[in-house]
């Protein structure tokens, strides 16, 4: 199941127990009307989706915060050269 998310802090902590039936959470800048500390709030919630006991196991999130990097894995860069999208960086 693929499920696109609006971000709201307050009820994506509350449906973590929607864990079990979504295989993928995509979020399109999460952070953009939120304050340093709402972003701290919003990495501690991923993590947690990310703990032993929530079963999430893919969320592709497209962001220009750094500090989300501290949820991920993975981290691709993208930028945009001669009019195409390219993956700069990954780690």
């Amino acid at each position: 199941m693929l499920i696109s998310l609006s971000f709201d802090a307050k009820i994506l902590d509350k449906d973590l127990k929607l864990a079990g039936i979504i295989s993928t959470i995509i979020m399109d800048e999460p952070t953009t009307h939120l304050d340093e500390e709402r972003r701290k709030e919003l990495v501690e919630i991923m993590k947690r989706f990310f703990s032993e006991e929530a079963s999430i196991p893919q969320m592709i999130i497209i962001t220009h915060h750094s500090e989300l990097e501290d949820a991920a894995d993975t981290v691709y860069k993208v930028e945009k050269i001669e009019g195409i999208s390219r993956v700069i960086e990954e780690y």
